[in-house]
């Protein structure tokens, strides 16, 4: 396996002759050939902020593209204009007044951008630059990286992506300027490589990360990143046996469609994931390397210094994905995943659980995203802009509507009521679920999940029941006291199918798919469909519809069922469903408050 930090005359041999030998590798080298080519036109980078933030995340991404594109084309191609090009990149850095240490996210990824391009580029700089290029990366990385230590600052000791990208890119720096400034560079060098296993203790079983996908893919890469440079450097360090079972993570919570599963603050579109290279050859397992082959994205650098040794044929062979597995758990993020292949279609349900009180969590515990056959019929509106004052100040972060309980598929009591919409309560930010109970047969699986809310009151249980006849979500509400609380409770959901409605029916109709959702308790219960709101100076919501409904809470036990089926099978699918919720927690409950006349 190529590390990515040294890369040299036998890097170039062998990478050119995987070019001649493979598709996917020649790929990857026509598009960094065109990308260097585009980049190679226009003026060295500028210092800029994002639109509405102080922070230069989007500057410094974008430096760290460069240099790794006009670096590689230099190596693959050995043409010398684009080391060269990759050398302005540099000096133009180094000449900025800061890279932003108030947002240290920015610092780091422009120190790793540099560092690399220094480990790689060595060779074609004069002494000068060098000289320039170490002082920068000294006094603009390694001295703000000592200060954020000094003063204990919040990402030094979490475990979400803030502290392994952070650290990584001052491992980098440290180990690029080990002999410029090596009192300094070592003492950084000690803390970064400490404090960065608190980060990885985020990546749990199967590398079930509770930021999600895109925060997943994001710390996994700069993780690797970290590990090459001290693997380079013959730093010890050694990373927790979970980390090589992170691509499961990744895996996973990619839907059928390829969109992400989009809860809290992700994404609908993946990034592309190179990092999985590193996976199949760190763990040899050939699924991984067919993985990164067949991922949607801009094809990246590291896809060709990371791409598989393993065996081409091997590679191509069709891997065992697992991801048949009608049940899948990833509790560390709160993610449970159902999914069969019947008949009558390819059902897929995500039902999202956790700790609302996660880094980059919404208010959304019971939500769920439900695709058949590829096509996301029920889906989550997504996060917000990030340049939105206030988006993650913890005191005003409830009140956007994305970030919400209102704007998650979720049930709640009615707090307000507009022409065309309700708000509902807000979930606690404490709140969390706990798994109840999960039911795998060869027919039929559930899951069912507790919903321990203080701003509720009443205990949830969210049960989703997936069978070849489609997808049931059922809602029991038990009362947490004896007094009776007069109350209207809405559930909703979220589509961008075009949805037509009849009473309790809708048929949401997307990509040439029809997708039949039913009411079925209460009876007297209406589908009420319309656009999503939204709010002034927020994310347009206009291409979503939301499907509500609302019912009086009871004194004592309130259950809802809300059946998902294929529009020709709709009528066989209650009797199913109703043994099915037979089986389920609380209904035992349900049974003995009946038998007293008390539901």
């Amino acid at each position: 396996m190529v590390n990515c930090f040294l890369l040299d005359e036998k890097f170039r041999r062998s990478t050119r002759q995987r070019i001649q030998n493979d598709t996917f590798a020649e790929n990857v080298a026509a598009a960094i050939s065109e990308h260097a080519s585009n980049y190679y036109h226009v003026d060295p980078i500028h210092r800029y902020f994002e639109s509405g933030r102080d922070v230069m995340l989007e500057c410094s991404r974008e430096f760290l593209d460069r240099v790794c594109t006009f670096g590689l084309a230099y190596f693959v191609q050995g043409d010398t204009r684009y080391g060269i090009r990759a050398i302005e990149e540099m000096e133009a850095v180094s000449n900025f007044e800061s890279w932003n240490p108030d947002h240290f996210l920015d610092v780091a990824e422009m120190a790793a951008g540099l560092a690399i391009g220094f480990e790689w580029l060595n060779p074609l700089m004069s002494k000068s630059q060098r000289h320039r290029v170490l002082n920068a990366i000294h006094e603009k990385a390694v001295i703000p990286g000592l200060r954020e230590f000094a003063s204990k600052r919040h990402w030094t000791s979490c475990e979400d992506n803030w502290n392994v990208v952070c650290n990584s890119g001052l491992i980098l720096a440290a180990l690029s300027t080990l002999e410029h400034q090596a009192s300094d560079a070592k003492v950084l060098l000690n803390n970064a490589s400490e404090s960065i296993s608190i980060g990885f203790r985020g990546f749990a079983k199967d590398g079930d990360y509770r930021e999600g996908y895109c925060y997943w893919e994001y710390a996994s890469r700069y993780a690797v990143l970290a590990i090459e440079a001290m693997r380079a450097h013959k730093v010890p360090f050694s990373y927790p046996p979970q980390f090589c079972d992170a691509w499961r993570f990744g895996r996973d919570t990619i839907a059928p469609s390829g969109h992400c599963l989009n809860f809290g603050d992700n994404v609908l579109v993946p990034d592309r994931s190179p990092v999985l290279g590193w996976f199949a050859n760190e763990t040899k397992l050939a699924e991984i390397a067919k993985l990164q082959r067949e991922s949607a994205g801009r094809l990246h650098p590291f896809d060709l210094i990371w791409l598989s040794t393993l065996p081409i044929e091997q590679q191509n062979s069709e891997p065992d994905y697992q991801l048949d597995r009608q049940f899948v758990s990833y509790e560390n993020s709160g993610i449970y995943l159902l999914r069969s292949k019947y008949e009558t279609g390819d059902f897929y349900v995500a039902l999202k659980g956790g700790k609302n009180s996660s880094n980059h969590s919404h208010l959304d515990l019971g939500a769920f995203i439900i695709e058949v056959d590829g096509q996301r019929f029920i889906d989550e509106l997504g996060r917000d802009s990030y340049a939105l004052p206030g988006y993650f100040d913890p005191a005003r972060r409830d009140r956007f509507f994305r970030v919400s309980s209102s704007g998650h598929g979720v049930v709640g009591i009615i707090a307000s009521k507009s022409a065309n919409s309700h708000c509902i309560h807000n979930q606690n930010s404490t709140a969390q679920t706990r798994l109840v109970a999960k039911n795998i047969e060869v027919d039929h699986s559930s899951i069912t999940l507790e919903i321990e809310d203080k701003n509720a009151p009443f205990i949830q249980h969210r049960s989703v029941l997936l069978s070849a006849n489609g997808v049931a979500v059922v809602d029991q509400m038990q009362s947490k006291n004896e007094a009776h609380l007069v109350a209207e409770i809405e559930w909703r959901i979220f589509t961008t199918g075009k949805v037509v409605q009849d009473g309790s029916q809708a048929l949401i109709n997307l990509g040439g798919k029809t997708l039949l959702a039913k009411i079925v308790e209460p009876q007297s219960a209406g589908w009420d469909v319309c656009t999503v709101e939204t709010p002034a100076g927020q994310s347009d919501n206009s291409m979503f519809s939301k499907l509500s409904f609302t019912c009086a809470l009871k004194p004592k036990y309130t259950r809802l069922i809300v059946e998902f089926t294929n529009e020709e099978i709709s009528a066989t699918v209650s009797s199913k469903v109703e043994k099915l919720i037979s089986r389920l927690p609380l209904s035992s409950t349900t049974v003995q408050l009946s038998e007293r006349g008390q539901t």
